[in-house]
């Protein structure tokens, strides 16, 4: 299959991986309907300017995470506690990644089954912003605006058998079993905001004569998460549960469910990621001061001072 071969992943613990990126494939269709449109009215010392957008996205996905494997090397396997179950004291100038990956002693190993399915992701987005060029006097000149944001964070309708581990065929225990079971869920909005941004600036006319000028400005910038918490709760994704291994028999295998000790943790977003209705979308603001000095026709200076809080 051209769309899902390629070399196994291979990582180091001080060289270089080798093998496919272990995302891949990764292959999106976008598909983006935008309107937008603004008007200009002028009235006496004022500029209004009123526009908006209206954007629909649609981005469908095949995620094959994981197809071609990755087998994972360090040092420990040929340290000084290599095969060692207990009681061995760690010698850290021992053992070699490269040579635990000559003598084939991976330290961790998984790869993942291709589900052929792909998801759609649909999200709507509108702005709309207000602003107006307010010349107060001969010298100085106003700039003061309004964006609005609407932005929602969804994902959709989906389904998906996530996959076991051979050597855990018939194990029972109820965390594994609600891990691996299938999963059909509903599209939710995991987040739906509405945020308001103002923009001011001035310029001043030092001299008189258009060639000295003072100008400042502030403004406030929203962030698009886009897909980034749809993601995070998704309940179709790539997660792992961890354990204690114990590696009963020594040949650094699991072989069956006796060998797993005590449960570490969950590793990873789908499922086990609740997002807050509530959340609020993070922004930076932006503080900037200028001073321009035109020296002869053509060719100006500038002195800047721009603080960003993010």
């Amino acid at each position: 299959n051209d769309v899902t071969s390629a070399m196994t992943q291979m990582t180091f613990q001080n060289i270089r991986n080798l093998g496919a990126n272990g995302n891949q494939p990764l292959i999106t269709n976008q598909n983006d309907f935008q309107i937008f449109d603004n008007v200009t009215w002028i009235k006496g010392p004022h500029t209004f300017k009123v526009g908006g957008s209206v954007t629909f996205r649609s981005r469908e996905i095949l995620n094959a995470d994981n197809i071609v494997g990755n087998f994972g090397f360090n040092n420990n396997m040929t340290s000084n506690c290599a095969g060692v179950a207990a009681g061995c004291t760690l010698n850290s100038s021992t053992g070699f990644d490269v040579a635990s990956f000559l003598l084939g002693y991976a330290t961790t190993k998984n790869r993942n089954l291709f589900d052929a399915g792909t998801y759609t992701e649909k999200r709507p987005e509108w702005s709309l912003y207000l602003q107006d060029d307010f010349r107060v006097s001969s010298k100085l000149t106003l700039n003061l605006g309004l964006r609005m944001e609407h932005y929602v964070d969804r994902y959709p309708d989906q389904s998906f058998t996530p996959n076991g581990h051979a050597a855990l065929v018939g194990w029972q225990d109820a965390r594994y079993q609600t891990f691996i079971a299938p999963v059909s869920s509903e599209g939710r909005d995991v987040a739906n905001t509405f945020n308001v941004s103002p923009r001011a600036g001035f310029a001043y006319d030092l001299s008189g004569d258009n060639r000295t000028v003072i100008k400042g400005y502030y403004g406030r910038f929203y962030f698009n998460s886009a897909d980034t918490l749809a993601d995070l709760e998704n309940p179709v994704g790539n997660a792992r549960l961890r354990y204690r291994f114990l590696d009963q028999n020594g040949n650094r295998l699991l072989d069956g469910p006796s060998e797993l000790g005590a449960f570490v943790q969950t590793l990873g977003g789908a499922g086990s990621v609740n997002v807050d209705d509530n959340s609020r979308r993070p922004y930076s603001q932006e503080f900037s001061g200028h001073l321009e000095r035109e020296i002869v026709s053509g060719l100006s200076g500038r002195a800047s001072y721009v603080y960003k809080q993010v």
